[in-house]
């Protein structure tokens, strides 16, 4: 696993250059196979920026295709073992959040050559799932607001073009499978923009920036891709709450590690915070970490078959600081 304390901020390259394509392109080349990562997102608060939340799961995701060059990119993403603050679900919230969970996953997806979405191809398997564990959630949960919950997750996810686009309003989707596979200047450089999910269940908002990859192979031996960039607050976002004709502003940082034969991402360090520029004051920092489980080495040789979930058993920036990482009720 990928050392992401100080050493990465200066770290050391390699002597072998990066290997780009024609014109600098940075190119996808996924191999048949499937990777496991670890995901952790960390939340800081207030203007101590005290760490309030902790979020974990573990994520795989397999590549399916049978010729590797073909083309659109297919890839079935599973979402497992989710910790709340270190824990297991324990909460209402908690626990019925799990099991939409398990209606979702696992999800097959098609991308194109940048890295983007393109659309969900396993919609119906989605459905039939729904149909099983729905049963259950009202048999275990009861309250108003509970069923409410399970009626917004219904249209959400009979709807094939809302429940595409509820996937950019997730941190893990949003930059792990952003178009990032692009043509850079001779510098390395090129002018970014990134949709990102500032606040949960928001619109993204568009970060302008620089993307900038280190041209030597680091220490890690890793392509090393780095996103720099900004945002002003729309005044529709929550975060102007008590805080009428202020001015606040967003930093966003993304640092990827791409392995250097298919360049799928190793690791990705997320970034970002909220400013008051108007009472000069950190209001939100979150930092989210996705890392290769190197215990789980990629199986390049492993058949992908599409499985069934058993649902019958289961249900840089130098202002600011930084820092490193009941609506319802259970049927008895």
């Amino acid at each position: 696993m990928l050392d992401f304390g100080v050493s990465i901020i200066d770290m050391e390259e390699h002597s072998k250059r990066v290997s780009l394509s024609h014109n600098n392109a940075l190119t996808l080349m996924p191999e048949k196979g499937i990777r496991f990562y670890n995901v952790s997102h960390r939340y800081y608060e207030g203007t101590t920026l005290d760490e309030i939340k902790q979020l974990d799961y573990d994520v795989s995701i397999a590549y399916l295709n049978e010729n590797e060059s073909s083309y659109p990119y297919r890839w079935r993403i599973q979402k497992k073992d989710v910790f709340f603050n270190r824990k297991q679900s324990s909460l209402v919230i908690e626990e019925i959040s799990v099991m939409f969970m398990e209606v979702i996953y696992p999800i097959h997806i098609t991308t194109d050559h940048t890295g983007l979405i393109l659309e969900i191809t396993n919609h119906q398997e989605i459905l039939d799932r729904w149909s099983i564990i729905k049963p259950k959630l009202i048999q275990l949960y009861v309250g108003n607001l509970v069923f409410k919950m399970i009626e917004k997750f219904e249209n959400l996810i009979k709807d094939l073009v809302k429940l595409e686009i509820s996937l950019s309003k997730e941190i893990f989707w949003s930059v792990f499978f952003n178009n990032i596979y692009q043509e850079y200047d001779t510098n390395y450089k090129r002018e970014s923009i990134v949709l990102f999910p500032l606040e949960a269940y928001k619109t993204p908002i568009l970060y302008k920036g620089k993307s900038t990859l280190t041209p030597m192979i680091t220490a890690y031996d890793s392509i090393k891709l780095e996103f720099q960039g900004e945002a002003l607050l729309p005044f529709s976002s929550n975060l102007y709450k008590n805080r009428k004709n202020h001015k606040l502003t967003s930093a966003l940082n993304i640092e990827y590690h791409l392995e250097t034969d298919t360049k799928i991402p190793r690791a990705i360090k997320t970034f970002y915070d909220v400013y008051d520029e108007t009472q000069k004051e950190d209001l939100k920092q979150v930092e989210v970490l996705i890392t290769l489980d190197e215990s789980e080495k990629p199986d390049k040789n492993q058949t992908i078959q599409d499985k069934k979930d058993s649902v019958s058993n289961n249900s840089s920036i130098s202002k600011k600081k930084k820092k490193w990482f009941s609506f319802g009720f259970k049927n008895t």
